[in-house]
This record gives C-alpha cells, structure tokens and sequence, in this order.
C-alpha cells in the first residue's frame, strides 16, 4: 500500500466507538506535491503487535486505504526513496475502527475530516506542522547524504555536519509537544505528541486517567516501553556504578568457546561494548589498538571486546577487518549484557580491576580513558 513522505512525525488520530467482530478502518483523501507516484505503508497494530509493509502507486496522490481490525491502528506513509533508505519521515495517522477519516493538503498544510476527535487531533497537527517543517528543512539534506555514505567513517562525518541543526529542530518540536500535553491533559491529540516528547513521563504525568484508560493509550505504547527500559536502565546503573562489583558472565567467543569474565581475576579488564553497525565504535578502535598493543605484554590487562546487535557473519568480518586481535565475545539477544551493563550507548568501555569491581566507565571515545589505563601501570 502507498504513501507519502514528510520527513518527520506527522500525527493523525482517530478514536471512539463500537468496535465489531470484523470492523475495519479506512483512510483516503489525497496528498498533494509527492515528488512520486510511489508510496510505502506500513501498519501496527500495538495490541497484537503485528503489523504490515506495502508498497503501492497512487494517481495523483489520491489514496484509500482499508484494513480490517477492531484495534487502534498505527498507519505511517512515505514516499518510497530513489535513492537508499530513509528513516523517521512520513505522516503517522491512528486510526479506529468505523471511524474512517478524510486528509486532503500537502505535507505540512492539511486537513483532516471525520468524528470529532479528528478535529482535536487535525488542530495539534496545525500548531506542529510549522517545527515539522523546520526539521523536514534540516533533515532533508542530511538523508540525501547518508543514502551514499558507505562507510561508518562516511556517516559519522555526515551526521557531524548536519547533527546539531537536527537536534535543535527535533528539541522545539518535543517542548511544543510537551506544551501542548500540559495545556491539553484530556485530549486524545496529546497521545500522539507524547510519542514525541523529551521525557515520556513528564507529560505521562500529567494527562488524566481517562485518557490512559482509553484506547488512545495504544498510541504510546512503544514510546512508554521506552521510558520504562530508560527507567530500569537507570536503576541498574546504580547496581554497576564505579565501586560495585563487576556482574560476572559467561559468552561466546569467536572461536565458538565459552569465555566467563571471572577467569581474568587477578588482572584490570577493559569491557569494550560495540558493534561494526556502529561508526563511533570504529572510529575509537586505532587508539583502542594502540592502548592494548601498550599493554598486552604486562600480563596485567586484557580487552574483552562484546559485540551487540550484529550477525555472526558480520561481527566476524570486522573482527578480521580491523584486525581485533584481543578477546572477542558475542552477545546474544537472550544474554542481555548491555542491560546487565547498563549500557546507554555504543561504545561504552568498563574498566575492572583485579579483584572484580568496576573502577571506571565510559560512554564514548574519550582521551581520559588512555590516560586513566595509562595510570594504573605507571
């Protein structure tokens, strides 16, 4: 099925009524300007957790859609790329079984016709559309860039060009949001701009317990499971926070053998948590090279580098690429050691001492981190 682009979060509701053993939900209307006549729909539904991906040709931007559910449904549409991939942009609507909706306009100019609540929701899309398309303006240019880019190194130097001009857009757009949701506890809009908002719970908060009672509650779904993994995140950072011991843990490593932490006691232990995915991973590891070739032969220091989010094809090429020639393990989904770790980011590095306690962290490349190592041998 086929939609539209527009960079960022467009947001379009739709809720209420009687919901019926084989009800559905339906868009159409027509989308003006599109630069093709392609589009790609997904949909979710956070009930069921399922969801679908098409790809349609429209006519003149006309669409109409209909899905068969008795759910709230997450409808997103963007224009399909020529080139590359692009992520984050495109018209998000929900959409409630026998509650069809009409949109008409172009990416930052349109309306929205249908119950009542559309209105709500078609009135919190005006007051966004302006930030939306001050990001849509920063972003864009970006995307084009990063379609090309071919190499970690290649999107690092992208974002570093285009990075802060996208932060600032994304932060006006979550305030408003956050503006809107404190001035509108009771409106169904709000669960839309709270999907897209600084800190989940500081507009969570305030909304009322209708609200989160109702259907709409569906919308923030993923947004919430976010903030509850960032709250438990925090809570564990304690448990690993410099000064505690070391959570001890047995992975694979390269060669298929099992490699259990508390076998290097005796030594310091640098936790390296990365990924070949992840360009400021492969942007710190010459110095991270550099450091272990220092130091290898003291007997004192060993480097456990813990691959996430990778295949096991993939983490074995940069092994090999980079010439990693330290400890090498891999995490697994069902592991959970970034969780265990409390890691925020990639990289991050956790320095351990001999008799198991976490001495330092770091999140990202930093210069203190070689000369932190650098002293503990001096």
């Amino acid at each position: 099925m086929k939609r539209y682009i527009s960079r960022l979060v467009f947001g379009a509701v739709l809720l209420t009524s009687a919901l019926s053993a084989h009800a559905q939900v339906s868009l159409k209307g027509q989308l003006k300007d599109l630069n093709t006549d392609t589009i790609i729909v997904s949909t979710t539904d956070a009930k069921l957790e399922k969801g679908t991906r098409d790809t349609l040709v429209i006519k003149n931007g006309k669409i109409s859609l209909s899905y068969p559910t008795t759910n709230l449904l997450h409808v997103k549409i963007i224009e399909k790329p020529k080139i590359g991939r692009r992520t984050g942009d495109g018209f998000d609507f929900y959409l409630l079984p026998g509650k069809p909706m009409t949109i008409n306009g172009s990416k930052f100019d349109y309306t929205i016709k249908g119950c009542d609540i559309y209105k709500k929701i078609e009135a919190y899309q005006k007051g966004v559309a302006p930030l939306e398309k001050q990001l849509y303006d920063v972003i864009e240019p970006y995307n084009k860039e990063i379609a090309t880019a071919k190499t970690p190194e290649e999107r690092l130097a992208c974002y570093a060009k285009h990075g802060s001009s996208i932060k600032k857009a994304l932060a006006e757009i979550r305030k408003h949001n956050l503006d809107f949701i404190k001035a509108n506890p009771d409106n169904e809009a709000s669960c839309i701009a709270l999907c897209n908002i600084e800190n989940f719970y500081e507009g969570f908060d305030v909304m009322t317990e209708r609200i989160k009672a109702s259907e709409w509650a569906l919308a923030y779904k993923y947004p919430k499971q976010s903030a509850d993994h960032k709250k438990q995140r925090e809570e564990q950072e304690k448990v690993v926070a410099e000064g505690k011991m070391a959570p001890n843990f047995t992975l694979k490593d390269i060669n298929g053998n099992d490699f259990t932490l508390s076998s290097l006691r005796g030594k310091y232990v640098v936790l390296d948590f990365w990924g070949s995915w992840c360009g400021w991973c492969i942007k710190a590891l010459p110095k991270l090279k550099e450091c272990y070739a220092k130091h290898k032969d003291s007997g004192k220091l060993e480097f456990i580098s813990i691959d996430c989010r990778d295949t096991e094809a993939k983490w074995k090429a940069a092994v090999e690429k980079h010439n990693m020639t330290w400890i090498q393990v891999k995490n697994e989904d069902k592991d959970k050691i970034p969780d265990l770790y409390a890691v925020p980011g990639y990289p991050t590095f956790v320095i351990i001492d001999p008799e198991g306690k976490i001495i330092k962290r770091f999140v990202g490349e930093e210069p203190e981190m070689y000369t932190f190592i650098d002293s503990l041998f001096s």
